[in-house]
């Protein structure tokens, strides 16, 4: 099933990876998926399945909902993530 989602963020995740240093091929290979995938994924020629845009997650360390452009909030820890659904008093 391809969840695609106009939503997201090609440059949100371009940035991302530059700021950690890595190029598209290392990103590649950190997600277990090919070169030719996250360069198209980058390109806006494909879009991100739901299990893409979290394993882009997960090794970005940043929220889905952050690539998506539905929070500026780009990091997240599960900490956080907890902490604004556990009711306070």
């Amino acid at each position: 099933m391809n969840n695609s989602s106009d939503a997201f963020r090609v440059d949100r995740l371009i940035k991302r990876r530059k700021e950690m240093g890595l190029k598209s091929k290392e990103l590649s290979k950190l997600c277990s998926m090919s070169d030719m995938q996250i360069s198209r994924i980058e390109s806006g020629e494909r879009g991100v399945t739901i299990d893409t845009l979290v394993k882009l997650s997960q090794t970005l360390g940043c929220s889905t909902d952050w690539l998506l452009g539905l929070s500026n909030d780009e990091i997240r820890t599960e900490v956080e993530r907890w902490i604004r659904v556990i009711p306070q008093g």
